[in-house]
């Protein structure tokens, strides 16, 4: 460190005497204005630079082959230890295309028993908690975990004893890479083991004060190559969005690694899938958050773990919520299901220059990396990966609705159908961010992003979009949308519920609409054009004639409120016509000024004046009967 230190003022006064360099691979060596002094040897740097706590210092690989005649990078490999550099995700992308010519060899730990007690505390005691599924770890043990680690990195060493460049060089070199460990993997094979190896537990179960501290709010889908440091980064960023009004230490979220046991890692699921920690924790769940990284390759599409997570929450599970978090070197950016608390509770404007929860949300969606879910528009279960082959023979067959152990027969057609409902269920979590970056972002199925095709392909029976604030619509973003509108003769379609509310640069409906008037097998329409106020162009008296003469129609709910360019009479005539039809049950026609056009008040009923009751017959009695008392 004492080599990074900026120089004294009298040290600037003189220039320093440039060093004598070897030459690289397939450069030619230049000479030196100043020459080497015969009697000191050559100084070799080898600096060290923090970024975001954590070192970062390639070193020089000039293309020699490794004894072995491997060019493999070695990481994480400490004394007597084996090495870790065959695990997935080791390397910096953009450090490998910027500067091919260097690499890290691998980092010294120095992590013993002792060392745990940093970790963990010198008296600590492993509180063992029953159900797997409720050992979820806070994002304040997450963070303790990351500084223990960095505590524990002593030195970096490189895999030639070559010259650099120069300070200059080098730090340009390591301030452009974006590497920060460790993984996950690395997190299991050099803390969790170890650490729960003799109370055979789970992380959770070793670092947890109070059980029911630990019990999960959210379920987090991630591969176990992503770096820790992006974990915590978009967990922060996340639960920011979620619970603002809480810190770290409020609301758990479940993570495989940390909250099963290396018996429970390799027993998988058992007998009854439904009964395992995975099932059970997700069900539990308020929601399921989808980690992805932006830099590193797109692992997550291509892990049978992490697909059959979401599988569960787009087949069986539909009532949790689902959130994508994705993080590059900016940071984490954050793609919710809906609105946040925060937003739905500020969404109307309480003053003229207040945000609105609507506009806040566009914000968040307008700077989300859409790029990283290309992946996800092409994902195949049968292609997916899994750490250990049992695990895929087991997810395949729980998919297919067989035993863990039965044979697989891969030409099952609900692979299929599985894979296209979860490219739709990518595709409309895309949909926003990149309706908000069209044109730039092509999303027809010509395009480099095909998002259409991919809801279009889904096979679903309702269609369910929420644009809504999306401001910059256009007409020309609405016609490649009616792209997504499956095909007269092949439509299994039965509802579309589409929100336009707040898109004010749209003008034109008409390419849409034609497209919908030509799907006979829809029977309820929900259509919400709120706030388009620059909306002029449709012909809906001609829809509202075409949904007469069906019989299929049970539902039509339109709004047109604010919508102060659309005329009048055209409405009108749609609404009588939608009034004819018999079939339609439920109707409701919200005109530009506010009013239910299809509203019909009650005829009046005559008020009859209410019959007079006859008043009671008098009894006489005679006066003997009265003495005698018979009366």
């Amino acid at each position: 460190m004492a080599s990074l230190r900026r120089p004294s003022s009298q040290t600037q006064r003189t220039r320093p005497r440039p060093m004598q360099l070897e030459s690289l691979p397939g450069t030619t060596p230049q000479a030196s204005s100043v020459p080497a002094s015969p009697s000191r040897t050559p100084h070799t740097f080898h600096p060290l630079i923090l970024r975001d706590g954590w070192p970062i210092s390639p070193a020089t690989n000039l293309g020699r082959p490794s004894p072995s005649g491997s060019s493999s990078t070695k990481l994480f490999r400490s004394p007597g230890s084996r090495s870790l550099g065959s695990l997935p995700g080791l390397e910096s992308p953009s450090l490998r295309k910027a500067f091919p010519e260097l690499a890290v060899e691998h980092l010294e730990w120095n992590i013993d028993e002792r060392s745990f007690e940093q970790l963990v505390g010198p008296q600590h005691q492993v509180r063992h908690i029953a159900r797997a599924e409720e050992r979820g770890i806070m994002i304040k043990q997450l963070e303790h975990l990351l500084d223990f680690l960095k505590a524990q990195l002593t030195s970096f060493r490189y895999r030639n004893n070559a010259r650099l460049l120069g300070r200059r060089d080098m730090v340009t070199a390591m301030v452009s890479s974006e590497y920060k460990l460790p993984s996950i993997y690395h997190v299991n094979e050099k803390v969790i083991k170890p650490l729960t190896q003799s109370s055979k537990c789970s992380y959770v179960e070793v670092i947890t004060l109070s059980e029911k501290a630990q019990v999960p709010t959210w379920f987090v889908s991630h591969w176990w190559g992503d770096l820790l440091h992006g974990i915590v980064s978009s967990l922060r960023a996340h639960a920011a969005l979620r619970h603002p009004d809480s810190d770290a230490t409020i609301g758990a979220y479940w993570m495989f690694a940390f909250a099963s046991s290396q018996k429970e890692l390799q027993e998988g699921f058992g007998e009854d899938p439904r009964q395992s920690p995975v099932y059970i924790a997700l069900k539990n769940s308020r929601g399921m958050i989808l980690l992805l990284t932006v830099e590193g390759p797109p692992a997550v599409f291509q892990r049978i773990w992490c697909n059959f997570e979401i599988a569960l929450a787009t087949e069986e599970l539909t009532h949790l919520t689902f959130d994508v978090v994705a993080h590059d070197s900016t940071g984490a950016h954050v793609l919710t299901d809906g609105l946040t608390s925060t937003e739905a509770a500020s969404k109307t404007r309480r003053h003229p220059f207040a945000e609105s929860g609507g506009t806040a949300r566009v914000k968040r969606e307008a700077i989300f990396p859409v790029e990283v879910m290309r992946k996800g528009l092409s994902v195949n279960l049968l292609d997916a990966k899994a750490a250990m082959a049992k695990d895929k023979h087991q997810i395949l067959n729980i998919i297919a609705g067989k035993s863990v152990d039965s044979k697989l027969d891969l030409e099952l057609p609900v692979y299929d159908e599985i894979d296209r409902h979860l490219r739709a269920r990518f595709a409309r979590l895309s949909l926003r961010p990149a309706v908000l970056q069209h044109p730039h972002l092509d999303i027809t199925d010509n395009g480099d992003f095909p998002i259409l095709r991919a809801i279009r392909e889904s096979g679903l029976t309702v269609l369910s979009l929420d644009l809504s604030s999306c401001w910059k619509m256009t007409d020309a973003c609405m016609r490649d949308l009616a792209v997504c509108l499956p095909q007269a003769e092949e439509s299994i379609l039965k509802e579309v519920d589409l929100n336009l509310k707040g898109c004010y640069q749209l003008s034109s409906f008409q390419v849409f609409l034609r497209q919908l008037t030509e799907l006979k097998s829809l029977q309820k329409y929900t259509l919400g054009f709120e706030g388009c106020s620059a909306l002029a162009h449709g012909d809906f008296e001609h829809f509202g004639l075409q949904l007469k003469e069906r019989e299929n129609v049970k539902k039509v709910d339109l709004n047109f409120k604010g919508c102060y360019k659309m005329k009048t009479s055209s409405l009108t005539a749609m609404t009588e016509h939608l009034k004819a039809a018999k079939n339609i049950k439920e109707l409701k026609v919200i005109s530009p000024q506010g009013d239910d056009l299809a509203y019909t008040e009650p005829e009046p009923e005559l008020k009859r004046p209410p019959k007079k009751e006859a008043p009671p017959a008098k009894e006489y009695t005679s006066v003997t009967s009265r003495m005698a008392g018979i009366g």
